[in-house]
Order: C-alpha cells, then structure tokens, then sequence
C-alpha cells in the first residue's frame, strides 16, 4: 500500500512506496526533505484509490498505478536558480567519468607538447640539411600535435563543465558538458573516416601496383 502525504514546503500531494518508508524522501517539487514523522503509519491513506484533494475546492483522482515519487538517494531535486535537478545516477556517473577525462586531456596536451618538439626539430632540419625529410617530419608531426590538441582541448573543457555541474546541478551545465564531448567524438568520428579513406586509398595503391 502507498502513503500519500502533502509537503510541509509547498502542498505537493506525494505518493511514496511502502518499501521506500524507511528512506528520505524529497519532494520533487521544491527538492525539500519530508520530515521522517510524516512518513509513520498514521498518514497512510485508507486506500490507494482514494481522492486526492490539490485544493478545497479542486478533489482530483489518485492514478493508483502511477509511479510512486523518486526518494532522495534517486534525485537530485531542483537546482537554486529554479531549473530542473539531475537524477543521482547522472551525478554518480558524472563524477566517476570526471578524473579519467581531465587526466585524459592532461595526457593528451602532454602529447601535444612531445609532438610540438619533434615537428620544431623537422623545422631545423630543413635549415640544416636542405632536405624534404626535415620538412615532411615537421609536416605530419605538425599535423599530428594540432590534432592531439584540439582533442585535449575538448576533454579538458568537458571535465571543467562537469565541474559545474556537479557544483551547481544545473542542466544548462551537463548540456555544455555534453556539447563538448559531442565535439570530442565528432572529431575522432572524422579521424576515423579520414584513416580509414587513407588505408583504403593505400591498399589500393598496392593492389593496383602489384596487378601492373
């Protein structure tokens, strides 16, 4: 049998679960806590068919196969500004994929810089030697870093946007988070068809030049 009690904060008629009692529950209208005594026995109603009042004058009918309300350890409830909460499995998830996207980004400005060095030494290379080895080292190296870092780049501002997030719990946050990881696999998506089309165009190549 459910209960169905109102909030002390803003008269929300709440239905929870018999076997959700025991845990806090918040309303997810204005994300406060339900006193544990509103929770007894005595606040059950007499039956999950019974009417349910959103006003003196307003009697409105219980769905009694409605979805019971989310306790607290499943919502995260309203942010301040007013906007709407994230549940706690975004946040828990948000937090875990947090640490391994900066120190991915960490790596990958790390990479940057070794490939920024290598493609500086092609550079001399071709002062030095006059030759097209130190210019095509300092081409695809070159080419190479920029990629690395606006790879980094998008996963560095992906986990500074879950910072907000998980500071602020606003949605507006997780959807700039989100944006920038879509940036991220947008430009490996590229990457991906760029290698493959190279790999194709390679074999080719080789096929063609065995045949002849």
């Amino acid at each position: 049998m459910a209960l169905e009690i109102d909030c002390r904060e803003c008269n929300t008629r709440l239905r929870i679960r018999e076997e959700d009692r025991e845990k806090t529950i918040r309303c997810p209208t204005c994300s406060s806590i339900v006193p544990p005594e509103d929770l007894t026995p005595g606040s059950e109603a007499a039956s999950p068919f019974s009417a349910v009042s959103s006003g003196p004058d307003e009697p409105e009918a219980v769905n009694p196969y409605a979805s019971p309300t989310t306790p607290v350890d499943m919502a995260a409830g309203p942010a301040s500004d007013g906007t709407s909460g994230s549940t706690h499995g975004v946040r828990l998830a948000m937090e875990q994929t947090r640490p391994w996207v900066l120190f991915l980004g960490i790596l990958g400005f790390i990479a940057t810089g070794i490939f920024a060095l290598v493609a500086l030494a092609g550079f001399v290379m071709v002062f030095v030697d006059n030759g097209p080895m130190g210019l095509m080292v300092c081409l695809v190296y070159g080419i190479i870093g920029v990629i690395y870092f606006a790879g980094s780049y998008y996963l560095f501002v992906y986990g500074q946007r879950i910072g907000k997030f998980l500071e602020t719990d606003r949605m507006s946050e997780l959807a700039h988070a989100l944006t920038a990881q879509k940036s991220f696999w947008r430009l490996l998506g590229i990457l991906a068809v760029l290698w493959i089309g190279l790999v194709v165009l390679l074999m080719g190549v080789s096929v063609f030049g065995v045949i002849g």
